[in-house]
């Protein structure tokens, strides 16, 4: 059995594949290194070990964040929109872990790994970074430990962890990050590729782990903006954070645990790095939902809204359907330009993302109160054209008058900050303050008559995103929400749901001591409600899309489908030609990888997150690099494995276009049901993008020119493609059969044609004559 070695000043325990060391003065882990090698992952500069808020009262959310001496932001949220959170050195909370010192160590045996414990004490709590090395892969899962040895109880506010020295270097793999999804990879100054995650492996659906700031991508570049925000990594090292959101009263002698982050180490710096997370997802048994409908797992959605939304304060407003009788007008040009399913939003601008109602669904998504038979008409006549309708559900609150006086209080209080304001959230807010002023009500009745379903401070009132919080454990909510849902399926003719923000309320506890359950365990409760709808869903008889706004796996294991922030970052730079072709196949590659296994993805080039942040002129994709980069791009949204997605709008400039695509995804098998591969194809022009697909013997080239100029372009086909000897056949262009294509006479296997910038073939074997 191995043991933790003590010498020089150090506690060591060696693993097969990682080296940790711990202070052992103060039990704080100062390095983290490779076995085979010694390369450091991670070497602090001083020993930093876990921070305890403790004995206060949450803060409410609040701009400006606390700051440093220096000005700066004391911590980082990560988000747009500030949440309630405990916020070390601001009274009456206090920090605990400064002074700590060492408290002895554990080793237990679970099994698939060994969690080795060093606990560190201060003031009454012990509390201790729990590592778990995996005994078959090169992972590390990451747990928190806290226990309250003095003999009265207090309370635990948050927990983090922050130190420097993480020995990162720029590679491919920079920027393919996300914090609503599978972590970052990033390339070790050392070797190899770090990799880190978080996952629901061993807490199950309790609370959630954050570190920051790995990424360089700020959601403002995610959306197109350009901006970039973080700290760039260098072979000097960078910081990190881990924050645990574990809180709760903690009486003597019990210890909280919590945790469900992991690291990674990769010998690869390319997309097979990607292996570590897939080894780890398939032994934690992380899956998507079983049983996705047989609609779903390539459909064509057409995302839009009923209703006037207003897109910015001074007037510009999205107006695609102000009512449902427009939208049914225009089912039939929706059905021939290719799209199956609607995507229908919250109703614009009230509730908008918010929820007025999870019963009335004229209320929520039509034409407003007392306009059911409008709504169950707009119903009708979609699945008389043979399409389908999914609506979104928001999950995070709702909104009244006392929830947009916080809203106003807390940009008031965001003028003369010294660091910069979130005005992106705060159009938004202004966007919609005179029409949410209008029709909110004083109070929500859910809050009026079932305060006990929102997240709320320990004097009771409720905690704020820019809703009121809802506590998605709460049995009661979730009852009534799932009697709700399931309602409008097997009586309403709904065929779906599209869940937004499952995580926004990762920050909001509800600490009055009456839910049966710790506060911080509200926040990991989207997958065990969506998981009991869709069980109460299929007991009925029924059949639903479950679509998640998530890339995360503590919750696509509730999905079928899941709408990934991931890619877009990937896409943007490509489109605005900061990143070649090449260098994006292989994120690409690395993405399609990591994802849960069974999870069906929704690619899409614009969507409602995307033109709600940017200011007017910037908001479409087109109008930030052009039609021929925005047509380039859907086609190769439309040629990847899974759904298409387009938001209402976006098939402007493109609808001829966009009808081929979705034609062919219909009619040719290897699109419907293929495989694809964006590796597969090599070709030596770094600014060509080709993407295999293959389903039996059937293969298609999908390839887009990302050059600025015309192109003469070679493409290599695997030799698995073209057996030896065999007469090669003849190929030609599904979307332009006029073009040139030729097999190369000096390279077997190879494909000449040529390309001018932004333009794509589709190229395939001719299947029988006359074609």
């Amino acid at each position: 059995m191995p043991v933790i070695e003590s010498s020089n000043d150090r506690l060591q325990f060696v693993d097969r594949f990682f080296t940790a060391e711990w202070d052992a003065a103060t039990g704080a882990l100062v390095r983290l290194s490779r076995t085979a090698g010694g390369g450091a992952i991670f070497n602090a500069t001083a020993p930093v070990g876990l921070r305890l808020v403790v004995g206060g009262d949450p803060a409410e959310n609040r701009v400006p964040e606390p700051v440093t001496a220096a000005g700066q932001p004391l911590l980082q949220s990560g988000s747009i929109v500030p949440f309630a959170r405990p916020r070390p050195g601001e009274e009456p909370g206090r920090l605990v872990g400064a002074d700590a010192v060492f408290d002895g160590s554990s080793i237990v045996d679970q099994g698939r790994d060994l969690a080795v414990t060093v606990y560190q004490q201060e003031a009454g709590w012990r509390f201790g970074l729990t590592l778990r090395f995996d005994r078959v892969a090169p992972l590390i899962g990451f747990d928190v430990r806290v226990q309250r040895v003095a003999a009265e109880a207090e309370t635990l506010d948050w927990t983090f962890w922050h130190s420097s020295g993480w020995s990162f270097e720029p590679g491919i793999f920079d920027g393919v990050a996300s914090d609503l999804g599978y972590g970052t990879a990033r390339r070790l100054s050392s070797d190899g590729t770090a990799l880190f995650w978080r996952a629901r492996e061993s807490h199950g659906d309790g609370e959630f782990a954050h570190w920051g700031p790995v990424q360089d991508s700020s959601l403002a570049q995610v959306m197109g903006q350009g901006v970039v925000a973080g700290k760039a990594a260098s072979a000097a090292g960078d910081e990190v954070t881990l924050e645990l959101y574990l809180g709760g009263p903690v009486e003597s002698s019990v210890e909280f645990v919590g945790g469900g982050f992991l690291l990674g180490w990769s010998e690869h710096h390319d997309a097979r790095a990607a292996d570590v997370i897939t080894t780890q997802l398939e032994r934690a048994g992380t899956w998507a939902m079983p049983a996705i409908p047989a609609w779903a797992a390539n459909c064509h959605i057409f995302e839009t809204t009923i209703g006037r939304w207003p897109q910015t304060d001074g007037g510009m407003v999205f107006e695609p359907y102000p009512t449902t009788e427009d939208l049914v007008a225009d089912l039939g040009r929706l059905h021939e330009l290719g799209f199956d399913t609607i995507y229908l939003m919250p109703r614009h601008p009230f509730p908008s993302y918010t929820t007025a109602s999870f019963t009335d669904l004229a209320v929520q998504y039509g034409d407003g109160a007392g306009e059911h038979d409008r709504f169950a008409a707009l119903v009708a006549a979609l699945h008389a054209h043979g399409m389908r309708i999914i609506l979104d559900v928001v999950l995070h609150g709702v909104l009244d008058q006392g929830a947009l006086d916080q809203q106003q209080a807390r940009r008031l209080a965001t003028v003369g900050a010294p660091q910069p304001s979130p005005q992106d959230w705060d159009m938004y807010e202004r966007a919609h303050e005179n029409a949410w002023r209008a029709v909110a009500p004083p109070l929500h009745p859910y809050w009026v008559e079932h305060p006990e379903w929102f997240t709320q401070l320990p004097d009771g009132r409720a905690q704020f995103t820019y809703t009121r919080a809802l506590d998605l454990r709460h049995p009661g909510l979730q009852e009534f929400m799932i009697s709700a849902l399931v309602g409008h399926v097997m009586d309403a003719g709904i065929d779906g749901y599209r869940f937004d923000a499952p995580w926004w309320t990762e920050r909001c506890y509800r600490w009055p001591g009456d839910a049966g359950y710790r506060p911080s365990w509200s926040v990991g409760a989207a997958r065990e409600l969506i998981s009991r709808l869709y069980a109460r869903i299929m007991a009925a008889g029924g059949s639903a899309l479950s679509f998640m706004e998530s890339c995360d796996s503590t919750t696509v294991g509730s999905a079928h489908v899941q709408y990934p922030y991931d890619e877009i970052p990937v896409l943007v730079p490509l489109m605005g030609r900061s990143a070649t072709a090449r260098d994006t196949r292989e994120r690409l590659a690395y993405l399609r990888a990591v994802h849960a296994p069974g999870i069906v993805v929704a690619h899409w080039v614009d969507s409602h997150d995307s033109i709600m942040w940017p200011p007017p002129g910037r908001k479409w994709k087109r109008d930030l690099y052009g039609v021929g980069a925005l047509r380039a791009a859907t086609f190769l949204a439309a040629m990847r494995d899974g759904v298409f997605m387009m938001f209402s709008g976006g098939e402007a400039d493109q609808e001829e276009w966009l009808q081929t695509l979705l034609r062919l995804r219909r009619e040719l098998d290897v699109l419907r049901v293929g495989h694809c591969d964006e590796l597969a194809i090599d070709t030596p022009d770094d600014d060509i993008l080709p993407v295999l697909r293959d389903h039996g013997d059937e293969w298609l080239v999908a390839v887009s020119s990302w050059a600025e100029d015309a192109r003469d372009v070679r493409l290599q086909l695997p030799a698995r493609l073209i057996p030896a000897g065999a007469p090669l056949p003849r190929v030609f262009d599904h979307t332009n059969r006029e073009r040139a294509i030729t097999w190369s006479p000096e390279t077997p296997g190879q494909l000449m044609l040529r390309l001018h910038p932004h333009e794509s073939a589709l190229i395939g074997p001719v299947q029988r004559e006359g074609v």
